[in-house]
């Protein structure tokens, strides 16, 4: 109906021949430009999403790691307090590594057993590292605790 009304108007205005074909002439399809720009619109849209779900992904991968490795710390502890009530000895100031494996990686356990003014009270600091092929990752986690000598 439009289209009538503009085809009517040109000519009834006497425009060009030549203007009057072109404006005559239905757009069937999209033009070239439109379809490149369209194309790169969803390109840019793709490697926006494939990144975010990428940086998604490995921040789930390090969460699990981090949390396994809290698991350990804690584990560590609770067999620390464990000897301190199943032994009659007194525990040495020292430092050991425990290394332990758990949800396919291998961890490395730093203890350093230490005084504190108190003589009757031990320090003990934990820190966890992930190995990795390239050595040791981390600290991912750390934490401190006290225990009594007697």
């Amino acid at each position: 109906m439009v289209f009538s009304a503009c085809v009517s108007w040109i000519q009834a205005k006497r425009i060009p021949v030549l203007l009057r074909q072109v404006l005559k002439k239905q757009v069937l399809g999209f033009t070239l430009i439109e379809m490149m720009i369209a194309v790169a619109v969803v390109a840019i849209t793709a490697s926006v999403l494939f990144r975010s779900n990428t940086s998604v992904l490995q921040r789930q991968g390090n969460l699990e790691q981090y949390t396994i490795a809290h698991w350990i710390l804690i584990d560590q502890i609770a067999q620390r307090r464990i000897e301190r009530l199943t032994s009659d000895a007194a525990p040495r100031l020292n430092s050991h590594v425990v290394r332990v494996v758990q949800g396919g990686n291998e961890f490395e356990v730093q203890v350093t057993v230490s005084p504190t003014r108190d003589r009757d009270i031990q320090r003990v600091d934990y820190e966890i590292y992930l190995r990795g092929p390239g050595g040791l990752i981390g600290p991912m986690d750390a934490t401190t605790t006290y225990f009594a000598v007697r």
